[in-house]
């Protein structure tokens, strides 16, 4: 069979795949919905009516001198939240237990400390100000006197889907053997 011939039926049995109908949520009229207050209190994964499930979490690290100075980690799995906090005690970078954490912990380059009300978490030192924010708003803000420092901040968003089954795609399907279809032919070419 000569080449072009093949990838004619190999697009033809890609594009001959079913697609499911694509899913659609059910109104619920006879439920009340939840007050903004309560739903404030349950930031983060959720379970979705058509049965997918979606967790997070967020990193942030600042590195000073090519060095990890602070770490946090968000973890979010439905109304479950969990604070971690790394620092460098001198000795690399250690977990630093929730209540010292509130307290404040002396590090290598200054003092750590975490605020539930405000959202963040602070390390403070001679010229140095690190903060990463945890609450209603994630990210970094830096603040750097001393002359000479190379400062990196990352923050990594984690999302993790489960529960997807294939009529939960719908029209992606669709999508999916379009790209298949256009790809066969370009290889034709």
């Amino acid at each position: 069979m000569s080449r072009s011939i093949i990838t004619a039926m190999l697009a033809g049995s890609l594009l001959a795949l079913p697609v499911s109908a694509q899913a659609r949520p059910q109104a619920f009229p006879s439920q009340q919905a939840l007050p903004p207050e309560t739903l404030d209190q349950m930031r983060g994964g959720f379970d979705l009516p058509n049965g997918m499930i979606l967790t997070m979490g967020v990193t942030t690290l600042t590195s000073v001198d090519g060095r990890e100075a602070l770490r946090t980690v968000l973890k979010v799995n439905g109304p479950e939240q969990t604070l971690a906090t790394y620092a460098d005690t001198g000795n690399g970078l250690v977990l630093v237990p929730t209540q010292q954490a509130l307290d404040g912990v002396q590090t290598a380059l200054g003092n750590v400390r975490v605020n539930n009300g405000a959202g963040t978490v602070q390390l403070s030192g001679a010229g140095l100000d690190v903060s990463h924010l945890i609450g209603t708003a994630l990210g970094s803000v830096v603040a750097n006197s001393a002359d000479n420092r190379t400062i990196d901040v990352q923050t990594t968003l984690d999302i993790t889907v489960g529960g997807v089954r294939p009529e939960l795609l719908g029209g992606g399907m669709s999508a999916v053997n379009n790209v298949a279809a256009e790809a066969a032919i370009r290889l034709a070419r």
